[in-house]
């Protein structure tokens, strides 16, 4: 896997990969940027809450389980550095 990320000034890059996918990630503007895209912590917990539905997407694939519906949420208290929460739902 190839990854790739390129600056464009301020606080904002485009993050994209060699299949021809990209995203801008960015700051918001109450911390200096344009708000254009996800913060690049926003956007590591988006990819990581994805990984987890696509596991449990392919495991009720592969079962006799159906889910009808998965949910990933996260929460985090302004300010805190570390996410404190972290929950999944499928049913």
């Amino acid at each position: 896997m190839k990854i790739q990320s390129v600056w464009q000034g301020g606080f904002k890059s485009v993050v994209g990969n060699f299949r021809g996918y990209e995203f801008t990630v960015d700051l918001s503007m109450l911390q200096h940027g344009e708000n254009v895209g996800p913060i690049p912590i926003e956007a590591f917990v988006m990819s990581f809450a994805s990984c987890i539905t696509t596991f449990y997407a392919k495991m009720a694939k592969n079962s006799i389980l159906s889910w009808m519906k998965c949910v990933v949420m996260s929460k985090r208290k302004v300010g805190m550095k570390l996410l404190n929460e972290l929950n999944s739902l499928c049913i």
